[in-house]
């Protein structure tokens, strides 16, 4: 398969995963701590983890282990999916679309709103960076923008 054709089934995934992924993040509001519901969103942000390392999207995938880790205590009760954490979520998805979908990707305040984020993932688990970002990726690396 090219990579052309490699990016166009990311494409296509990334999308129906984030409508997916929305769609389960209100229901998520309306039943706080449904373990079935939090699970799929892990799963969904885990998928676009893996996909976009495959299609060479660094930020995107640096920025999804995060929120992954972040998924992933909630998952094992360590923090309660309250509002904070759905917010966080629905911003996390925001950064995620224009990322992938928009020329603004990577730019001074792509960047920015990618470190704010990662911030308020490690107000919420605490530790340093290298708890949220894998040490080999702490640098920061502009990403590609996927035209549709």
């Amino acid at each position: 398969m090219s990579e052309i054709a490699i990016r166009d089934v990311f494409i296509a995934e990334a999308r129906e995963i984030l409508e997916n992924l929305e769609s389960d993040i209100v229901k998520l509001e309306e039943n706080e701590g449904d373990s079935e519901i939090i699970n799929r969103i892990f799963r969904y942000v885990h998928t676009l983890k893996g996909s976009s390392g495959i299609t060479g999207m660094t930020t995107v995938y640096e920025f999804t282990h995060s929120l992954e880790n972040l998924l992933d205590d909630v998952r094992s009760d360590k923090i309660t999916a309250g509002k904070e954490i759905i917010d966080l979520i629905l911003d996390g998805v925001d950064w995620i679309k224009n990322e992938i979908f928009s020329e603004e990707s990577g730019t001074g305040e792509s960047v920015q709103n990618k470190n704010l984020l990662l911030e308020r993932i490690l107000a919420i688990r605490g530790g340093d960076m290298s708890s949220i970002v894998p040490a080999s990726k702490q640098s920061s690396s502009r990403s590609e923008t996927v035209s549709i």
